[in-house]
C-alpha cells in the first residue's frame, strides 16, 4: 500500500537541543483512483500548499493540499519517464530525471504538461536533479554533472562537467543558482559557486 506522510512546519525560535520531528499518520494512496500499488519514488514541494510526487510506472501526482488526505491528490498524470527524482523551484515549473532522460513541465498538474527535455543517451545514468530556479537545473550522472540554463525550452541544451567514469555522482543539491553541492559514491563532495 502506498502512503504519504506529512510533517507540519517547525516552530520558530532557538532550542538548546533539537526536538524530534512530528509526522502525521500515513495517508494511503492505493485507493481509487490509485488502484495499482505502484511505488512512489520521489516527492518535492515548492510550497507547503503544493507537492508533486512520481511513481515507478511513469506517473506524476499533485496536490494543492498535501496534508489533506488521499482525496486531495490528483489521479496519476503520465510523464514520459519513471522519474526517480523531481525538483520544482516554483509551482509553475518542475523537472525530473529517470531512465528515459529528463522530463520538464511548466504545468505539472496538467495531464499533458510533461515533456522530455533531453534523451537519456545524452545524460547517462542521470539519478539526481536540482533546479534552484527556472533558469538553472543541475543533474548528477555517472562521473558527470550536467547543467542547463534553459531547461524548459523545447530544445534545451545541457552541458557537462566530466569527473571521469567513476566514482558515480549520486546526488546534487542547489539551494540557490550561486551554489551547488554534489556527492559521489567514494565519499567525495564537490561544490560549485558557478554551476
Amino acid at each position: 500500500m502506498l502512503g504519504i506522510v506529512t510533517i507540519p512546519p517547525g516552530s520558530a525560535g532557538a532550542a538548546t537541543s533539537p526536538a524530534p520531528l512530528t509526522w502525521s499518520a500515513k495517508v494511503p494512496l492505493a485507493n481509487p483512483p490509485f488502484d495499482n500499488a505502484y511505488n512512489l519514488a520521489a516527492v518535492t514541494c515548492p510550497t507547503s500548499h503544493f507537492c508533486v510526487a512520481s511513481d515507478s510506472m511513469g506517473n506524476v501526482l499533485t496536490s494543492a493540499d498535501p496534508a489533506g488526505g488521499a482525496a486531495t491528490w490528483s489521479s496519476p498524470q503520465p510523464a514520459h519517464n519513471d522519474l526517480v527524482q523531481i525538483s520544482c523551484p516554483l509551482v509553475s515549473f518542475c523537472a525530473g530525471v529517470g531512465s528515459a532522460g529528463i522530463d520538464t513541465s511548466t504545468a505539472p498538474q496538467s495531464k499533458s504538461g510533461w515533456k522530455i527535455s533531453d534523451p537519456h543517451s545524452a545524460i547517462p545514468h542521470a539519478n539526481s536533479i536540482s533546479c534552484p530556479s527556472t533558469n538553472l537545473c543541475v543533474v548528477a550522472g555517472q562521473g558527470q554533472i550536467y547543467f542547463s540554463t534553459d531547461p524548459a525550452a523545447a530544445n534545451a541544451t545541457w552541458q557537462a562537467t566530466v569527473f571521469g567514469r567513476y566514482p558515480a555522482i549520486e546526488s546534487v543539491s542547489c539551494p540557490a543558482p550561486s551554489f551547488c553541492a554534489a556527492v559521489a559514491t567514494n565519499g567525495t563532495v564537490y561544490t560549485s559557486s558557478d554551476p
